[in-house]
């Protein structure tokens, strides 16, 4: 079974999110902004994934705060793994890599008015009270 990982990467109050480059994506990101994040390459923990998956993304170290959710999703006729946890992001600045063309912080409050559908059914249910209770 496919895992991702995401990562809700937090400093001073806000998150950071990503925008894909236009173009076919499986789970229909391409061209959207989205909570960042990626598949869990073989012989890798969760945990290592998000670290490996952030730095690919922005350049960025990240310290775990919390596992928040796990959720099983349908995509292409295959049975998906998602997994979320809240990071921290240690100093640096962030800059798009990888897939990604352009990257902004956003309040925590208006976390889910900046990223996609898409990307909202894979967050667990009530994010931004577990966000607002782990700040």
């Amino acid at each position: 079974m496919l895992t991702v990982v995401l990562g809700i990467v937090t400093k001073n109050g806000k998150i950071l999110i990503g925008k894909k480059q236009e173009g076919y994506h499986p789970m229909n990101l391409g061209g959207k902004w989205h909570i960042i994040g990626g598949k869990v390459e073989e012989n890798e923990t969760e945990e290592e994934a998000i670290k490996r998956e952030i730095k690919e993304e922005t350049g960025l170290e990240i310290k775990i705060l919390e596992k928040v959710g796990e959720k099983m999703v349908d995509v292409e006729g295959k049975k998906i793994k998602i997994v979320t946890f809240v990071c921290e992001a240690k100093e640096g600045k962030p800059v798009a890599k990888s897939d990604l063309v352009d990257i902004k912080w956003v309040e925590v409050n208006n976390l889910l008015k900046n990223i996609c559908e898409e990307s909202k059914q894979m967050l667990p249910e009530n994010i931004e009270l577990k966000l607002h209770s782990s700040n």
